[in-house]
């Protein structure tokens, strides 16, 4: 910089004596300045100058205030700021100094400023491409730059690319194609740009980059390798972001190389950007490592991930669609679906979305959902196969993948309690690769295992599968001290339910039908496999240790007739442990494995049955009927059994083992014996398809008992006969084929003959007619009985059989309840309050009714409902309705009522005691109910403690049903509305008003005699004391047009009240409805009497559904009749 010499200040005394000389000077009018000449200097471009503004002085000393004015080189003046300007005009510049004495110029000067031509070129980088990736082997964008010079637009530039090596830089500008190129190998880069302005001047300037190497495997997204990789993980703002991205190259937990991030943020959301494309239908997963480091400020030891998954339709608003719960201090896996990872990551530049917090709290989820302040690590973002188990297993549990199709998903996103990684620990002698499942929640009272299959039902089945086994290990030492088990539920609902308590330190085999397995299946196909209680009561087990060891299909045996079972994996689908306690539930549990190693000098492969429970029990599914095995000449049972004295209680010795036939036998210890077991006894103690082969009482409480091959032998002499059950199908009529019942012999050279008799009286009748396939079609009503003899030599053993044959059902007939065998048509339901107490056939007459079928209730039957199979199937169109007789009886029922009855169909009545009420409901609707056994549903009962409603109180009674039958349309002559001579009547005369529960009267046909009139009427009982206004209610069969059109006028209803059901009253108030309101009419008792309604008035009160309220009985206060019996003989039009 160029600056004029300073001049030194006058002390005060001669600045006022200059100032006087001026003066005097001025006034003689000339004045002689001192280094005031013209001049010439040179400057740079870009310098700034500094004008010399100091005082001037002439030869006497005396000095001038200056000024300056700067022009450029066209005579423009040029601004000043702080008496300097910038040099930026290559042409020069003059600056005028003016020296003056007060107003008047005393001497001026011409600085001339010539610029000198060395400015330098500028160079500037644009920033890099935010599409480079920074790796070997893809294109990497270098940045644009720009080239000036203030000297010259001519300015020429040049660019050289640099590989930075130890020994130099390498120029590898060739590799530059259209300002990019593709690194060939990983380090530091130089990008250098060279400026000339051919003036001599020039300028160069380098921008340095990083390569990192090329992905290390074809499943890498990122690494996490290298410092760059940083550059790949990008958050957003807000309470959606995370405070900080960092690259960790420490090693972290046994890995090195990591993504730090910090966390204070409701919801920090994650992107990361791949390295490489992903195949999703390779990779269908994308699988990252991630580690919470733990801090004293935090309030919880687990956080909530949110990640997307394949629920999540793409372009969804959110992703957080599936939440994992993390625990801190560990590294954890977690996987992402790669197809919507790959869809977010098209939409928004590359970066998909990984996974978010949940770091918020809620009151509901304290154990794990806390808002939080902490940091964590990414680490190995990866893609990763799908789970491809072997044919026969549904998930491979020893790969890494099986946790993309497991989960603890139960009762809501919220109640996740197991946490899942992969385990190589010996665990109870499997020292192969496992599952490792455990419980982090304390609020999670029901954790929950799901599993995803990656194949389904149809693939299993067709190639045979039958069951799905699981292999799992409670791992003892993570329950509370003092637990043996868990109780765990296999299959919640939908699906069938298992539900045990399952020991623990003990390898646990469970065979699941497979068709049940996979109709489990919840949210996204997963199935909940087990949940295992662990709620306060007792059970809560924080920190729960479950192995899971396989989750395989196996194949139910076939069965033969050397062996009761083959000891496989296939065996678990016929076996199975039961465990019963003496005191605490806890020790009701027990297991059963398959082992071949050597046991008591005894090889080969069998059984072993332990637990902590204080009843063991061995229970086998035989996999053949007990014919099938006589058939091939076996009858019984061989097998071993041996006990570790061991494993027995301090000072026991032996082992007392029940066998099916209720026999005991004792076992010493470390002692093989061998038993043998009649399979007639054996089947004898089946329940439920099992049969306890063995049991014993676990004194030790670690009880072991081994059971060796269950062979099928031969031991019985004397031919065997077995005569199987009367198949359940048969509906024993005449002229329906019969299946008779399997017969079975077994013995050494036999001969078997099979004959069907009739019973007549004492007498016995050969029946000569072909039995084929086991069938005959008998043509004769009553008793019949199946005789096999069977001989070896003189050996001979004769069995039989007796059944019953019924005759044909009657036109219409649905169950007439005439015959003892009609109770094979009635199913009582197992839950009881779906079904009776008791159902039995009742011979005798029930208010003068011969044969019907009696339905014994009590308050646990709330809703007791009878389930009836039709002896034959009527045409729904021929015959439209079914109409049934059902009796209440006040018998041993303390206080009896009127009961509440639901009809199928829609319909409700309610039915009064001690007498039979006729019922009605669509065909249709009773034929579309049939289960798949027949049976169809007629009517339930509402015996519930309604305290609302008296007649659906709970109560104990009984009820008798009969003469079930299908009836015809109802026809009725010209002049009726109804034909009341007619069953199908039901249908269209009612009681239903004014709401469901004001039913007043319930009705019956009848045909006795009735105030002297004979024929067919309609008996109308008035049952519900809380209607004061029992109500008649027509639902007419014809138009109004259709009377009127043939001269019709009126409407007549002829009643006969029954004066001794009224208290003898002789009258009672009645009221006609009409769309022109109530008519009043008085009715004589103990007579007939006929009420007239205009047609008009009639049909004017149509309702919706067609009915219409005809009459009104008055029963209130003092006119209270609550067993009124009224008779209605016809309902007519008429004409005036």
């Amino acid at each position: 910089m160029v600056k004029q010499k300073k001049r030194s200040l006058l002390v005060l005394f001669a600045l006022v004596a200059a100032v006087c000389c001026a003066f005097l000077a001025a006034c003689n009018g000339k004045v002689n300045l001192v280094d005031f000449a013209d001049d010439t200097v040179q400057c740079e471009y870009g310098d700034t100058y500094t004008l010399d503004l100091a005082a001037a002085k002439d030869d006497k000393g005396n000095e001038y205030a200056v000024t300056a004015e700067v022009r450029d080189a066209d005579g423009e003046r040029v601004g000043v700021f702080n008496n300097a300007f910038d040099i930026a005009d290559i042409r020069g510049y003059t600056v005028k100094y003016t020296a003056r004495s007060g107003e008047e110029i005393v001497g001026e000067r011409t600085v001339s400023i010539t610029v000198l031509a060395t400015a330098k070129p500028n160079i500037s980088f644009s920033a890099y491409s935010a599409e480079n990736v920074y790796e070997v082997g893809k294109i990497f964008k270098l940045p644009s730059y720009t080239v000036s010079s203030p000297l010259t637009d001519n300015v020429t530039a040049s660019a050289k690319l640099y590989c930075t090596e130890a020994e130099g830089e390498t120029d590898i500008s060739e590799s530059v194609e259209n300002s990019a190129f593709t690194p060939a190998k990983a380090g530091s880069y130089a990008y250098r740009v060279t400026a000339d302005d051919g003036l001599g001047n020039t300028v160069s300037l380098t921008s340095s980059f990083e390569i990192r190497p090329a992905v290390s495997s074809e499943t890498e997204i990122e690494s996490f390798d290298h410092e760059l990789s940083v550059k790949n993980v990008t958050t957003t703002t807000g309470e959606l972001a995370f405070d900080s991205i960092a690259y960790c190259a420490e090693e972290i937990a046994g890995v090195t190389g990591s993504v730090k991030l910090g966390v204070s943020q409701k919801w920090p959301h994650l992107y990361v950007r791949s390295r490489q494309n992903i195949d999703v239908d390779k990779y269908p997963f994308i699988a990252f490592k991630i580690y919470i480091a733990e801090n004293d400020g935090m309030q919880s030891t687990n956080k909530t991930l949110a990640i997307n998954y394949p629920d999540m339709a793409v372009g969804t608003e959110s992703p957080n669609t599936r939440k994992f719960i993390v625990q801190t201090g560990r590294w954890e896996d977690v996987y992402v679906a790669s197809e919507h990872f790959n869809a977010y990551a098209e939409e928004n530049g590359g970066n998909g979305f990984l996974f978010s917090f949940v770091n918020d709290t809620v009151a509901a989820c304290e154990d794990y959902l806390f808002h939080d302040t902490f940091e964590c690590y990414l680490a190995d973002v990866r893609m990763s196969e799908n789970n491809v188990p072997a044919e026969n297993e549904i998930l491979d549990v020893t790969s890494d993948t099986v946790l993309h199709n497991v989960h603890s998903l139960f009762d809501g996103q919220y109640h996740f309690g197991f946490d899942f990684e992969l385990s190589d620990e010996e665990i109870g002698g499997n020292a192969e690769t496992k599952l490792k499942l455990t419980n982090l929640r304390a609020l999670a009272d029901l954790p929950s295992f799901c599993v995803k299959p990656v194949r389904d039902l149809q693939y299993y089945t067709e190639k045979g599968y039958t069951h799905v086994l699981v292999s799992f290990y409670i791992d003892g030492t993570t329950l509370k001290e003092g637990k043996l088990s868990k109780n765990m539920i296999l299959l919640p609902t939908p699906g069938d339910n298992f539900s045990f308590s399952a020991p623990a330190d003990v390898w646990v085999n469970a065979a699941l039908p497979i068709e049940a397995f996979f109709n489990a299946r919840i949210a996204e196909d997963y199935i909940t496999l087990f949940t295992v209680l662990s709620n306060e009561n007792g059970w809560k087990d924080v920190g729960m240790t479950i192995y899971i060891g396989g989750i395989n299909a196996i194949k139910a045996q076939a069965g033969g007739t050397e062996k009761l079972v083959s000891y496989d994996n296939s065996v678990y689908a016929n076996l199975r442990a039961q465990g019963t306690a003496n005191t605490g539930y806890k020790h009701s549990a027990a297991a059963v494995g398959c082992t071949s190693a050597a046991i008591g000098g005894k090889d080969g492969d069998k059984l072993l049955v332990e637990g902590p429970a204080s009843v063991i029990s061995l229970q086998i599914k035989p996999l053949k009927t007990l014919q099938e095995y006589y058939t091939a000449n076996k009858d019984s049972i061989r097998f071993s059994m041996y006990v570790p004295a061991a494993s027995l209680a301090d000072g026991q010795t032996e082992l007392n083992v029940t066998l099916p036939d209720g026999t005991q036998t004792k076992l010493s210890g470390d002692e093989w014996k061998t038993v043998d077991v009649r399979l007639d006894a054996f089947f004898a103690a089946m329940k439920g398809g099992y049969v306890s082969l063995v049991s014993y009482e676990n004194l030790s409480g670690a009880t072991k008992l081994y059971v060796g091959a269950l062979d099928l032998v031969r031991l019985i002499n004397e031919p065997t006969v077995t005569i199987g059950e009367i198949p359940e199908g048969n509906s024993h009529e005449i002229g329906r084929d019969f299946e008779l019942p399997e017969v079975s012999a077994i013995g050494g050279t036999l001969t078997v003959t099979k004959k069907l008799f009739y019973k007549e009286g004492t007498e016995e009748r050969e029946i000569t007619s072909e039995i084929s396939d086991g069938k005959f079609t008998p043509d004769e009503a009553g008793e019949y009985i199946y005789r096999i003899t069977a001989t070896d030599g003189p050996a001979v053993t004769e069995k039989e059989v007796s059944f019953k044959i019924r005759a044909a059902a009657a036109a219409g007939e649905v169950e007439s309840f005439d015959d003892e065998l009609s109770k094979k048509s009635v199913y009582n339901h197992s839950n009881p309050e779906l079904g009776f107490n008791e159902v039995s056939y009742c011979s005798e007459a029930i208010g003068g009714i011969s044969g019907s079928f009696r339905l014994e209730l009590t308050e646990a039957n709330k809703w007791g409902g009878l389930f009836l199979r039709p002896r034959q199937n009527l045409d729904s169109a021929q015959y439209p309705y079914i109409v049934f007789k059902i009796f209440i009886s006040s018998e041993t029922w303390a206080a009896p009522r009127s009961k509440y009855v639901s009809l199928i169909g829609g319909g409700h009545a309610v039915v009064s005691v001690d007498k039979w009420t006729e019922l009605v409901v669509p065909a249709a609707a009773f034929f579309d109910s049939a289960d798949d056994n027949g049976f169809c549903t007629l009517f339930s009962f509402v015996n519930t403690a309604d305290a609302s409603h008296h007649f659906k109180y709970g109560d104990s009674f009984v009820c008798y049903i009969t003469d079930v039958r299908g009836v015809r349309e109802n026809t009725p002559a010209e002049n009726q509305i109804v034909d009341i001579s007619a069953d199908s009547s039901l249908q269209y005369i009612g009681t239903e008003t004014g709401g469901q529960y004001n039913y007043g009267f319930t009705y019956r046909l009848t045909d006795e005699n009735v105030g002297g009139r004979d024929g067919v009427k309609m008996q109308a009982s008035y049952v519900n004391a809380l209607c004061g206004y029992p109500t008649v209610t027509v639902k007419p069969i014809n138009t109004k047009e259709y009377y009127a059109d043939k001269g019709y006028t009126h409407i007549e209803i002829s009643l006969f009240i029954e004066r001794a059901s009224v208290a003898d009253k002789t009258t009672k108030t009645a009221f006609l409805c009409g769309v022109n309101g109530l008519q009043s009419k008085s009715v004589a008792t103990g007579e007939w009497t006929t009420l007239t309604i205009t047609l008009d008035d009639f049909y004017g009160s149509v309702g919706a559904n067609g009915v219409v309220n005809l009459l009104i009985i008055y029963s209130e206060g003092e006119d209270k009749d609550n067993g009124m019996v009224m008779y209605i003989d016809g309902i007519h039009a008429v004409k005036e």
